[in-house]
């Protein structure tokens, strides 16, 4: 009997091919498995990242409980920026140092600038109203700063893990002792007010951080014409429109109350008298020419708060000789103390001012202006 060995020698090549095949098949499988978008290696791996991110958001929030007790057993009075960077947990960027945070090398946190980092952002300031009566000064009020706390993957993809806070603050409302010496309107919508302008007769004025119980955030004049200020009419010398000259020269001082985020544009402009003023801590901007001309103006101390000076903001103040720019101030406009003998302290070396000042913000047409620069 004859055996066919050639069919027999085919059959089994062609099998050997197909095993081959099946388990090249098992094998992309079994990698793809391990290594895909989904696969055990990468969902190991993602689940290690997020345990080191989860390890670290519970490590702050502890770290904020600690200081809400320093803060309400007086042990601390600090915001919570401050406390961070004090025990060194933040630096002047608001990134995370892991390690001092841990006490310990993690596996997440090692990187720079966007990238493997962690870093608070700011979201804004928080209000909330505890009690409220017509009177002048009514109440207290609650407000603070919050932070998302963010990691920046390898990648730079931006994740946000929770918040942190500020201790909350204890402020005086402070309603008008006379509503009808202010014009104001109200934002419906977000249930704020913002002074128009003033027709009182005090020589030191006090805006209010409440009118009829809603908050104040604002300070933007509504007198129709250039460089206006805040003063009604009658409260001015008189009225040069073509020199842009409406010289006020009874107010002496005034009092920004806490709670106000902004003084717009030419707010106290040609506010002759005002000798001194004095500005909240929550003040976030100081608009074009909000100070122009306040040749009196002796002093300015400029809170922490403040991100933005406009253009021009405290041109002509000839009296003003020395002012501390603080390092929140990230954007300057342009001629800012144009006209002022003045020395200026920057938070920054010469040369390394920030991307949102104006290259002209120290130039002057006239005055003398030093700038005394960080070491």
């Amino acid at each position: 009997m004859k055996i066919n060995l050639k069919k027999n020698k085919g059959i089994t090549l062609i099998a050997l091919v197909i095993t081959i095949i099946v388990l090249l098949i098992l094998a992309g499988v079994s990698i793809a498995m391990l290594t895909g978008q989904n696969g055990i290696l990468t969902q190991a791996s993602n689940a290690k990242e997020e345990n080191s991110r989860a390890q670290i958001y519970e490590a702050l929030k502890l770290t904020e409980q600690n200081y809400q007790i320093d803060i309400a057993t007086s042990a601390s009075t600090d915001d919570i920026v401050t406390y961070l960077q004090n025990k060194g947990i933040i630096d002047s960027n608001l990134i995370i140092n892991v390690s001092k945070l841990l006490g310990y090398s993690s596996e997440t946190g090692n990187g720079s600038g966007t990238s493997d980092v962690y870093k608070l952002e700011e979201i804004t300031a928080i209000g909330k109203v505890a009690s409220m009566h017509a009177v002048r000064v009514a109440s207290t009020s609650v407000y603070g700063k919050k932070y998302e706390v963010v990691y920046y993957d390898k990648n730079g993809k931006r994740i946000v893990l929770g918040t942190i806070s500020d201790a909350p603050k204890q402020i005086e409302v402070i309603e008008p002792e006379n509503i009808n010496d202010w014009t104001y309107t109200i934002d419906e919508e977000n249930n704020t007010a913002t002074l128009t302008s003033y027709k009182g007769k005090d020589t030191t004025v006090v805006f209010p951080n409440y009118i009829n119980g809603i908050p104040v955030k604002r300070i933007h004049t509504s007198i129709s014409g250039i460089y206006r200020s805040i003063w009604d009419d009658t409260l001015l010398d008189y009225i040069d429109s073509s020199s842009y000259t409406y010289p006020q020269t009874t107010i002496t001082k005034v009092v920004i109350s806490e709670g106000i985020e902004e003084i717009d544009s030419c707010t106290f402009y040609d506010s002759q008298a005002l000798e001194e003023i004095e500005l909240p801590n929550t003040l976030k901007y100081i608009g074009d020419k909000a100070f122009n001309r306040c040749k009196a103006l002796q002093n300015v101390t400029i809170p922490e708060s403040v991100i933005e000076i406009g253009n021009y903001g405290f041109c002509s103040c000839t009296s003003l000789t020395n002012i501390t720019i603080p390092e929140s101030v990230k954007n300057m406009g342009i001629y800012v103390f144009d006209g002022d003998t003045i020395e200026i302290n920057v938070p920054f070396k010469e040369g390394e001012e920030p991307v949102g000042w104006a290259d002209r913000w120290s130039k002057n047409y006239s005055g003398d202006i030093t700038v005394n620069y960080n070491k």
